[in-house]
């Protein structure tokens, strides 16, 4: 991958999922790409976003970004994983971060009243502690 933000960085991690993905870089930075929707990618808004012309996958980012909001913005990652609607990372300090949908506590958070929602119910829109 030579588009986005990666072109010039050492990758020293990677996750996928069959609609997002994600390396994390020798600095530390987390670059997503992929099906957007429900916070998948971390990226906050999504209404800049292309979207797909036909079938239920919203919005997707088209190459690599650079994740840096919520939790991300003061700390850098060391690993990354990913499920099908939502991301952990675990930061140099060895915080746990995530986002995505949160149905089921796939999140780890208590506590998610005040959270966007879409279809499948609340979603984390950019990285937050766990």
């Amino acid at each position: 991958v030579v588009d986005g933000g990666l072109g010039d960085k050492f990758v020293s991690a990677v996750s996928c999922s069959e609609g997002h993905s994600f390396a994390v870089v020798s600095t530390g930075d987390l670059y997503a790409w992929g099906s957007a929707d429900a916070g998948r990618c971390g990226l906050g808004s999504v209404e800049h976003l292309p979207h797909f012309v036909s079938g239920p996958d919203g919005p997707y980012q088209p190459i690599p970004a650079l994740v840096n909001g919520g939790g991300l913005a003061t700390n850098k990652v060391k690993m990354v994983a990913c499920g099908s609607w939502h991301t952990l990372a675990v930061s140099q300090g060895y915080l746990l971060f995530a986002w995505g949908a949160t149905r089921a506590g796939r999140c780890g958070f208590a506590d998610t009243s005040g959270l966007p929602i879409d279809e499948n119910g609340p979603y984390q829109p950019i990285p937050r502690q766990v």
